[in-house]
């Protein structure tokens, strides 16, 4: 059974009902009579429903003019991000600062070391994270970027184009961070915000977990050092083993002689062995 909706009678006479431009539109809810159409006088006895206009309904932002809620939101977002129990103090936000440099910093670097290896984008950060992380260090902080956002949006009622182009990042980007800004603000009013549980009570606690992603300094590889005679370095006279394959961290490399034969390094006397500073060969 097919089902039809009319749309109003036009007020003009002479005008024709395009049925194939109507189906396009709108949903069938009434029964067809004939092949050819329905009457304007069948439609007074069709159940009908006209739909009414969404209403909008635009954000609250007059939390953002008090700068006390507004240190709360934004301690708020930084501990969200960060997964660390930031409180609304400027020492615990410049701290916050600090960590989101250093995670960002260490972000990146596996990121890089990740294209070196494969030569593929990670799965982390994704491109919206990585603008996100250039953003904020463009602005000096993760703070900086909320907080230009929200003051740009809610007390200069900048359009987000404009804000985009001073942040650095897109209008999308400057739209869900000020969403999430006021429904963190919403949650905050309401007692339903939920922190980490992770927090740092004093500086020696701080410095520790910063650690955890500050650059650790590079291993010392061992240094190859050629052999031309091929005999043994501890001095008994016999002849070492050309290397099979290369291991740079054992300083070896294929097809030339090892230092010593096997076992024998323990023969060397402190002072006597390998010397400390030499070339590393071709």
């Amino acid at each position: 059974m097919n089902i039809q909706v009319l749309p109003p009678k036009p007020p003009l006479s002479g005008l024709s009902f395009d049925l194939i431009q109507f189906n396009r539109k709108l949903r069938p809810t009434a029964a067809r009579r004939d092949g050819d159409g329905i009457a304007y006088a069948d439609y007074e006895r069709m159940h009908t429903h006209r739909m009414t206009a969404g209403v909008h309904h635009r954000n609250d932002y007059s939390w953002a003019h008090n700068d006390a809620t507004v240190r709360e939101v934004l301690a708020a977002m930084l501990s969200k991000r960060l997964y660390v129990r930031i409180h609304p103090t400027l020492e615990n936000i410049r701290f916050a600062d600090k960590l989101f440099e250093c995670q960002s910093e260490r972000m990146m670097v596996k990121a890089h070391r990740h294209w070196e290896k494969f030569h593929a984008r990670p799965k982390h950060p994704t491109n919206e994270e990585a603008r996100s992380i250039f953003s904020a260090r463009q602005a000096g902080g993760l703070s900086h970027f909320y907080l230009g956002i929200l003051l740009r949006c809610t007390r200069q009622n900048l359009e987000s184009t404009v804000v985009a182009e001073e942040m650095h990042c897109t209008p999308q980007n400057v739209r869900v961070m000020l969403a999430r800004m006021h429904y963190m603000a919403k949650r905050l009013a309401a007692g339903t915000c939920r922190f980490p549980k992770r927090v740092l009570a004093d500086e020696a606690a701080k410095q520790k977990h910063l650690a955890k992603y500050l650059p650790k300094k590079p291993a010392k590889q061992p240094v190859f050092i050629p052999n031309p005679t091929g005999l043994c370095v501890c001095g008994c006279g016999q002849m070492t083993e050309r290397a099979k394959q290369t291991e740079r961290f054992k300083g070896r490399v294929k097809g030339e002689f090892s230092m010593f034969r096997p076992g024998h390094v323990s023969r060397v006397r402190p002072g006597s062995g390998r010397p400390k500073n030499a070339a590393v060969a071709a």
